[in-house]
């Protein structure tokens, strides 16, 4: 199941287990991600759960049928060099569909052999909001006392007081509960006209959080610089959608809720109504409506094809399949017009 010579070497002492699978905004796996590649984490093996995966599709490449392989799901360690947490992080691929409450439990018996003390989540929370360049960070625990010390180490808290989390960012943290290990979770808000990017903000702002909470010695000035560039680009595009043609983005009123079926979407807290992009006109045009969601792809497949022009051809597909292409037709053109070089 993993390399029991690798955690014996690194002699962790009461680690905490932390858990990220993908979710809206990329939220947990860019934290995840970042934490394993800033700390040098040590790999400690696949934590082995075929058993809790299915196939329901082949994979083509160039007319030749691809092996077969399911989700992984890898396990790192990382000892502490100073007063802090020693760490045991636990990133997934994808989450079963099925079977979820059997693959905690079997997580959770893993997590008793290397004496984890606490298991943490990470997940966003999308709201109706607009990118302003900071993000709230929503805290549930398994005890009202680790809430406590997330305010003493903060020096503020926000809790989802009522709810629901779908997936493993909240099953994995109630199995917890149910054997009577400390669970955290930590919810970054995500704009609902970012959940189908990486959001780096809500990244971002849930590792300042863990970062207090577990003493790390980690540099998050990178990410931060990250974040901005997206947040600067999602302005730009909504400032954009404001502009074309009288485009205007329409959040929805804020209803708590939990999301639909949506693979992208699972595992995650959401609190808003679908909002839509609308745009004004004639009666085709007035019908014709965007997600935030769909929006926020095309915005993706854009920046994808102005570094490859052989992604124009997906962009255009996605164009023509929401009935958009003359909207954003002079921007798609624009892509192979010759632009001059740098004076």
């Amino acid at each position: 199941m993993f390399d029991t010579v690798a955690v014996k070497a690194l002699d962790l002492v009461d680690p905490w287990l932390v858990g990220v699978w993908p979710g809206m905004g990329n939220v947990a796996i860019a934290a995840g991600g970042y934490l394993v590649e800033k700390l040098d984490a040590v790999p400690l093996g696949a934590f082995r759960a075929e058993q809790f995966f299915d196939a329901d599709r082949a994979k083509v490449k160039e007319g030749v049928v691809q092996p077969l392989r399911l989700p992984r799901t890898q396990l790192y360690g990382w000892k502490n060099p100073g007063r802090g947490r020693d760490l045991v992080l636990l990133v997934g691929e994808s989450q079963p569909a099925q079977h979820g409450h059997e693959f905690c439990q079997a997580l959770l018996d893993l997590a008793a052999q290397l004496d984890v003390r606490r298991v943490v989540t990470f997940a966003s929370m999308v709201t109706p909001s607009m990118p302003s360049g900071t993000s709230r960070v929503l805290t549930i625990a398994t005890r009202r006392g680790i809430l406590e010390e997330v305010l003493r180490a903060q020096g503020s808290v926000t809790t989802l007081d009522e709810g629901e989390i779908l997936g493993l960012n909240g099953t994995l943290l109630a199995a917890a509960a149910s054997r009577e290990l400390d669970g955290l979770g930590l919810l970054g808000e995500v704009p609902q006209v970012a959940a189908g990017i990486p959001y780096l903000t809500a990244s971002l702002a849930v590792l300042e959080v863990f970062v207090k909470l577990a003493g790390l010695p980690l540099d998050l000035d990178p990410m931060r610089e990250q974040a901005r560039r997206v947040e600067a680009g999602l302005k730009e595009l909504v400032e954009r959608l404001e502009s074309l043609g009288g485009l205007k983005l329409l959040p929805g009123a804020a209803a708590s809720s939990s999301e639909g079926d949506d693979d992208e979407a699972e595992g995650e807290a959401v609190t808003s109504s679908e909002g839509a992009v609308e745009a004004p006109g004639d009666d085709e045009a007035a019908a014709r409506r965007l997600r935030p969601e769909d929006v926020a792809a095309i915005e993706a497949q854009f920046l994808a094809a102005a570094e490859d022009r052989g992604r124009a051809i997906d962009l255009k597909e996605t164009l023509d399949r929401l009935g958009v292409f003359a909207d954003y037709e002079d921007r798609f053109l624009d892509l192979f017009r010759p632009h001059p070089g740098p004076s």
